[in-house]
């Protein structure tokens, strides 16, 4: 079976199958499988690398289903996100999907946001993956994780949530962070900071706020906290615009997310405020759009690639054994100062 395209018809030819693969190799079915399945432990290096690069050269992909029911696997890994509509939820899935495609899986990505409202729509996590990756996950949305599966799975949780019983965790502590963030703004001469977020009155625990009023208070500085709409960027710049226009501008902004940061920027410019000379902004995620803006903004960085490295491995640690211990792995977020939080001339001369 060839399976070439020919100059004179560009449709391809039938895909390759183990069969032809084997024929070339002039290896057995069996032999050819287990190799792609590492399972053939008894051949040599060479052997396995001409099976891969022959496999490559005519285009022989595996039969997922195939594969499935002779390892038991069928490569596929769950990532459970909120959403895929903001740029932070965007950026760790891609962060995830390549993580794991090093690690020889294919990714599922199910987004849970407003579960509220469509509980009962949820089929549950797709049928026959290998594990579950939870990004974020809250307490009672854990259950639909496991609808429609058949057979317990296992699951790693990751994000800045603190970890659930019963999982394997990767913890991304955004307070050491959060706190240089503050005392960065405090120290060039700002004094009127005000925090803004969505759903501001349920942030009690989270750490970002909390680190924000700790370094307030040490700094013996009143709070101003400004509630945000939604996560939506048009929308929380229209807010901030008709908040700042009413109640003044504050001296710096240090916002909840990126997104918010962003939207915050053009809400300034919008009433011809310069940043950072009228107001200096700092987000938190570390998504790259930050980077790219006229005055580059400030931000909390998140390890995305390594937390999503460090998943791949205790999801795989957890497959290979599924009585091991149970493991938190925690990784520190880093602030990364750029030009919308620096100093202001005006501001230097009143420094110490």
């Amino acid at each position: 079976m060839s399976t070439h395209t020919d100059p004179q018809n560009p449709l391809p030819s039938a895909k390759p199958t183990i069969l032809e693969l084997a024929a070339r190799l002039s290896l057995s079915k069996g032999a050819v499988s287990r190799i792609l399945n590492d399972k053939g432990e008894g051949f040599s290096e060479e052997t396995r690398r001409r099976v891969f690069s022959v496999a490559q050269e005519i285009g022989y992909v595996p039969n997922p289903l195939a594969r499935a029911l002779a390892t038991g696997r069928s490569g596929f890994i769950a990532l459970w996100v909120q959403t895929l509509v903001t740029s932070y939820h965007a950026q760790v899935a891609h962060a995830m999907e390549e993580a794991l495609e090093t690690h020889g899986y294919q990714i599922a990505v199910t987004p849970f946001g407003r579960f509220e409202t469509r509980r009962e729509k949820y089929a549950g996590t797709p049928a026959g993956v290998d594990g579950m990756i939870a990004h974020e996950i809250y307490g009672d949305i854990l259950p639909l994780l496991f609808r429609g599966v058949n057979r317990k799975v296992p699951v790693v949780t990751t994000g800045i949530f603190a970890p659930m019983n019963g999982y394997d965790h990767v913890y991304v502590d955004l307070s050491g962070a959060a706190e240089d963030a503050v005392r960065h703004l405090v120290r060039s001469g700002r004094r009127r900071i005000a925090y803004a977020s969505d759903d501001i009155h349920s942030r009690s625990q989270d750490t970002r706020f909390l680190a924000y009023h700790a370094v307030m208070a040490e700094s013996g500085l009143e709070p101003e906290l400004i509630g945000l709409p939604g996560s939506d960027r048009a929308s929380i710049r229209s807010a901030l615009r008709d908040t700042i226009g009413e109640q003044g501008c504050p001296e710096a902004l240090f916002c909840h997310n990126d997104d918010a940061a962003i939207a915050a920027y053009r809400a300034l410019c919008d009433l011809k405020l310069r940043v950072p000379d009228d107001c200096a902004l700092v987000g938190c995620d570390g998504i790259p759009d930050t980077e790219y803006l006229p005055v580059p903004i400030t931000t909390i960085v998140q390890p995305y690639a390594e937390m999503c490295e460090t998943a791949c491995r205790l999801l795989e640690r957890r497959l290979a054994d599924p009585d091991a211990d149970l493991q938190q792995v925690t990784l520190p977020a880093l602030l990364e100062i750029r030009e919308s939080s620096l100093a202001s001339p005006q501001q230097n001369r009143h420094l110490p």
